[in-house]
């Protein structure tokens, strides 16, 4: 478990640098929206900070699987899927270590929304 949750340390410390740029980036762009004249400009500018706010809260979610994924470790239940039980294959959580289903459970859980 070492090299995943080095991994998942990683990938937290990745996506809190990537939170906080995107942050200061939808500041500036509030910021500057009161500085433009151009009707179009002011529209480019607010598309782009709401695109910013989406990432960020994206990366919020991924923040909280991560941080959950840690707690799951440190309770000895770290790579069993938490709906079926079953332990969740070391491939799917190399390539996605917050994971914390296994593929046919996340697949039914897919399908119901």
């Amino acid at each position: 478990l070492n090299p995943l949750r080095k991994a998942l340390m990683e990938l937290r410390a990745r996506v809190s640098r990537d939170m906080n740029m995107m942050g200061d980036e939808a500041f500036r762009a509030s910021e500057s929206e009161t500085d433009s004249d151009d009707v179009a400009d002011f529209g480019s500018d607010a598309f782009e900070r709401t695109m910013t706010l989406n990432l960020l809260e994206n990366e919020a979610r991924t923040m909280q699987q991560i941080n959950e994924a840690l707690e799951l470790m440190d309770s000895n239940v770290y790579g069993l899927c938490q709906i079926c039980y079953e332990p969740i294959p070391l491939g799917r959580l190399e390539v996605l270590p917050f994971a914390q289903t296994c593929v046919s459970c996340q697949e039914a859980q897919e399908r119901q929304l």
